[in-house]
């Protein structure tokens, strides 16, 4: 499923690298390079038509897994490339890229040279066999675009229905423009933008114009990266490696340029980032430079500011449209004018088809009977996916028409799913193992992209090539070929060793580990195993591998030879008693998870030797007592948790550690203000976790004129932990928990807030009156407030989007003082009521212009057992209640008029017998779900009046006997663990 995607990284990441390009000159062999490189773009041309007729063809089948071992293993003699010197040593290892596979292989010039001759002989031979195969081929994929001649030939040839448009755009480029640099960005919602872009790119008019012309594939996974994009652009000119773009200032200042930066992601927080870029273009550049920028789905074209021209465009005509789609197809000249009817057809019907789905649309011609033509492109036109998941050959359509790095996401979320969902933390560890991202960029927004990603159409192409290629069953005939790159092992739950004989040739685990020489990820999840043998220390390129969940209690000595594993998760290994001495020869492990693996007592003095580690998770480790000293020789760590280990400090140093981004479980010893002084060296970071606050609050030294937004003005993440054993502890320190809180007031730029077991009846001002310190806040979080009278007002927040109270048991209503002054939470999306023992009212209020609640859409009511009126309007979509909400249930509650939702979610309401019948009201309702209501004897007959349910799903209700009859015919019925209900 990823061959296309490897090929594409091997010929656009890693044979054009300045550094690569640099050690073929070194070792005298660049023709080489040249010939693998031709060969390869030749079978690139191929493999999406052998990948479909692989599926139906053996023959077709053995070239693809011919081809798909060659790939590996030239990206596996590349990797050895870049890591050749004639000394060796640490002048090799800075070659090394994150896009190729780092061998620790040594190789000499000779060994090498005869690799290459091998290799390009190898490639001859699997071009000739494509050409006997009649393998069709993609022009436009068979061209290098460095080859200029011959591309911007076949770009006239092959691209329709654009000239109009390219000639505009260059016209627009000889007008003057006013400053030294222009900006021009391509928009378009229905595709073809970086088409437009190569048109420009090569047009004779550019070439002659231009000193240099750059084209940057910006990684839109990750956020801006302004210097990475600075050393591509350098590079580009220099036609040499770059890691410090001003000592080549001189060969690149004052030249005229066409930069071309495609797929550009900017979000809001990525203004200081772009403004840096723009300066340093501006330095560089001659009077006429032009950057054009090609923006990604998630673009925010207000951070360009108004100096940036934008240049929109249409989408195709239709006629131009159904050519490119004719093309495609290559049908016989008898189908083409039924053909042309169907697509036209299809066209007319829905307007807003791309280029892109122009070839799709091809593709499904050209892979399907002609009798079912209609049947299937309909399907496609109307987005109806379930009838065309189980498709082999419309999952590759899809596949092959997405970009690479779409392809990517959709391979490393099947290779980690469970359950269907996404672990995203394995999803972006993962992405960041194989270099797509930075480790500092493992949340917040890149987690965003990545759950919009899973929905819809993504969600189409994860469950539909899994459908296709899902091998969890290992036959004992199967065997997993030696190309293999990711693996996923899935055994039975209760197996406690790995079976002996799981693949055929291969008697015990360890002579698979040494048949997998090419593996680069290794996912174990939550398999019962105890231990792991010695082979896997021959996994020598292996850069991810998860263990957690596990019953492992010890790991091999040979775990350490692993030099290139990036990232080595143990999390929840609850058995694991230690860790290897000779851990610290990890030497490129970047991310070490050991939460809550809860036997660890003590971690090895040598771990202080990962200087490269950027992440120690050690939450959870309940008898760990101390960290090894030494910890702040770990100079690139930026995430380091102790939350909930019973640390009684933290380690020497920790003010040292100045690249630490996120400080979670900090313990706070003696008096506030010494306790920030540590901190105040750490201006870096952007997440801090405060633990223990209760060690402070029973001290006057506590208070300080110093407050922790002098000391930490980049801090985004605040959450603050007191733990009390006692209530006489807790009635004597309110007052100096108050003064304390005041003292924490974060900067102004703060976006999360948690703050839990505080004890003042009160908030400080800065939380009171939020809306005037805290502008910036999107979520917050009030957890075990026991004291607190009144509760803030955080309507104001113009950015607010997720709200938790909890545990507030003097609250017995919301009002005005929640909304403050002319408040309506008008981004507010998500809000979460939860143990408020004593709420019983939620209040409206009026406002002259504005809607309350305008974006709410998910309301959550847990343990709220007096609630009985909401009298505000929302248009909340989902509603979930938990536990005891006794209120809700009965005749009294005033409020079902007022929620129009959809999804309805109940659980664990032990007391309903039956649904409430005001409940009624809720007309619009699709989905119904009921979990752990062990008193529910039925559901109301009413409920087959919802012409919009859709889905009723039915856990652990012991006591439910009936449900209507119509209920059970709709479209999606699920019910487990519900002895008594016969369907």
């Amino acid at each position: 499923m990823a061959l296309a995607s490897d090929l594409e990284r091997v010929l656009s990441h890693i044979l054009p690298m300045p550094a690569m390009m640099a050690q073929g000159r070194r070792l005298g062999m660049p023709n080489h390079m040249e010939m693998i490189r031709d060969r390869l773009w030749g079978i690139n041309g191929t493999i999406k038509d052998a990948e479909h007729r692989a599926l139906k063809e053996p023959e077709s089948e053995e070239w693809v897994t011919d081809v798909g071992a060659a790939i590996v293993d030239i990206d596996d003699l590349l990797g050895r490339i870049l890591d050749w010197h004639p000394r060796g040593g640490a002048a090799a290892a800075s070659n090394r890229s994150s896009h190729s596979i780092c061998s620790i292989r040594e190789a000499s010039r000779q060994a090498i040279l005869l690799e290459l001759k091998e290799m390009v002989g190898r490639l001859n031979y699997l071009v000739r066999r494509g050409s006997v195969l009649g393998l069709s081929k993609e022009i436009m994929e068979s061209v290098d675009p460095r080859q200029e001649e011959e591309y911007s030939t076949v770009l006239r040839e092959e691209v329709v229905g654009r000239n109009e448009h390219v000639e505009e755009i260059i016209d627009s480029l000889k007008q003057p423009q006013s400053g030294d640099c222009d900006e021009l960005q391509i928009i378009n919602d229905l595709g073809g933008k970086t088409t437009l872009a190569r048109l420009i790119y090569h047009h004779p008019w550019v070439q002659e114009q231009f000193q240099h012309r750059i084209w940057v594939d910006v990684p839109n996974i990750a956020s801006l990266d302004p210097m990475w994009i600075m050393r591509e652009f350098t590079s580009s000119i220099t036609g040499e490696p770059c890691e410090d773009i001003w000592l080549f200032f001189d060969g690149i200042h004052g030249s005229k340029y066409l930069l071309v930066l495609d797929d550009l992601n900017i979000g809001e927080e990525d203004r200081d980032k772009w403004l840096q870029l723009e300066n340093f273009l501006l330095l560089v550049g001659a009077p006429g430079s032009t950057v054009v920028v090609i923006p990604d789905l998630f673009f925010i074209q207000d951070v360009l500011g108004s100096a940036v021209r934008t240049w929109h465009f249409s989408g195709l005509p239709e006629d131009d449209w159904v050519q490119l789609c004719l093309r495609q197809a290559l049908i016989r000249p008898d189908q083409r004018e039924e053909a042309k009817a169907i697509i036209h057809s299809c066209k007319r019907n829905t307007q807003d088809w791309s280029p892109t789905d122009a070839k799709i649309f091809g593709s499904v011609l050209r892979y399907t009977e002609m009798s079912r033509w209609q049947q299937q492109l309909d399907a496609v036109n109307m987005r109806q996916w379930e009838k065309v998941r189980h498709n082999k050959d419309m999952a590759l359509i899809f596949l092959h028409y997405m970009t690479p790095t779409m392809t990517r996401l959709v391979l490393y979320r099947w290779l980690i799913v469970q359950d269907g969902k996404t672990n995203y933390e394995d999803f972006l560890h993962v992405l960041a193992a194989e270099g797509f991202l930075p480790y500092s960029d493992v949340e917040g927004t890149i987690t965003e992209k990545l759950e919009f990603h899973v929905y819809d159409y993504m969600h189409f192409l994860f469950t539909t090539t899994k459908h296709c290629y899902d091998l969890r069953g290992v036959l004992s005939n199967s065997t997993i070929p030696r190309q293999c790159l990711y693996l996923r092992m899935f055994v039975d739950s209760n197996t406690v060793t790995f079976p002996m004989t799981l693949f055929d040739g291969i008697n015990q685990l360890r002579g698979m580990f040494t048949n997998l020489i090419h593996l680069r990820i290794l996912y174990l999840r939550a398999i019962k195993i105890q231990q792991l043998p010695n082979s896997v220390g021959k996994l020598l390129i292996l850069r991810y591998l998860n263990l957690s969940q596990s019953e492992i209690q010890a790991l091999p000595k040979s775990l350490c030879k692993l030099r290139n594993l990036r990232v080595l998760n143990l999390a929840h290994c609850e058995k694991l008693q230690k860790l290897p001495k000779r851990i610290h020869n990890l030497e490129n492990l970047h991310v070490l998870k050991l939460a809550y693996c809860t036997k660890l007592q003590m971690l090895p003095i040598s771990i202080t030797g990962l200087i490269n580690l950027q992440e120690l998770d050690l939450e959870g480790c309940q008898w760990l007592l101390e960290l090894p000293e030494g910890l702040n020789n770990m100079k690139k760590l930026a995430n380091l948790n102790v939350y909930r280990c019973p640390l009684n400090q933290m380690p020497y140093g920790i003010s040292q550690m100045s690249n630490l981004l996120k400080l979670s479980g900090h313990i706070v010893v003696g008096d506030l203000g010494n306790a920030l002084s540590k901190l105040e060296s750490l201006r870096n970071l952007k997440e801090l976790w405060l633990q223990n606050l209760q060690q402070v609050s029973n001290s006057e030294d506590g208070l300080t004129p110093l407050k922790l937004h002098d000391i930490l003005p980049q801090l985004m993440y605040l959450k603050l932990h007191w733990k009390w054993v006692n209530m006489e502890d807790m009635r004597t320190s309110e007052l100096v928990s108050l003064q304390i809180l005041e003292g924490l007031q974060p900067n102004s730029n703060l976006k999360k807030l948690e703050i839990i077991l505080y004890l003042g009846e009160e908030f400080p001002v800065w939380i009171k009156e939020g809306f005037n310190h805290l502008h910036k806040l999107k979520e917050i979080k009030l957890i075990n407030l026991k004291r607190c009278k009144k509760l803030p007002s955080l309507g104001g927040l113009l950015d607010l989007e997720i709200v938790e109270l909890s545990g507030m048991d003097l609250i017995n209503v919301v009002d005005e003082a929640f909304y403050g002054d002319d408040g309506t939470f008008p981004e507010l999306k998500r809000l979460t009521l939860s143990h408020m023992l004593a709420l019983e009212k939620w209040l409206k209020v009026e406002r002259k212009k504005e809607f309350l609640f305008p974006k709410l859409r998910r309301l959550t009511l847990i343990q709220c057992p007096k609630f009985k009126a909401l009298e505000v309007d929302l248009e909340v979509s989902t509603l979930s209640i938990w536990l005891n909400n006794k209120m809700l249930q009965t005749s009294e509650f005033e409020g079902w008029q007022n929620l129009p939702i959809k999804n309805l979610e109940i659980v664990g309401c032990q007391e309903m017998r039956c649904l409430p019948q005001d409940m009624e009201r809720c007309v619009k309702l699709r989905s119904l779900t009921i979990n752990g209501c062990d008193n529910l004897d039925c559901l109301p007959e009413w409920l087959q009046g919802f012409k919009h349910l859709k889905s009723l799903c039915l856990y652990d209700c012991g006591a439910l006997s009936s449900i209507p009859e119509k209920l059970k015919r709709l479209r999606k019925v699920v019910i487990k663990v519900c002895p008594k209900l016969r369907l």
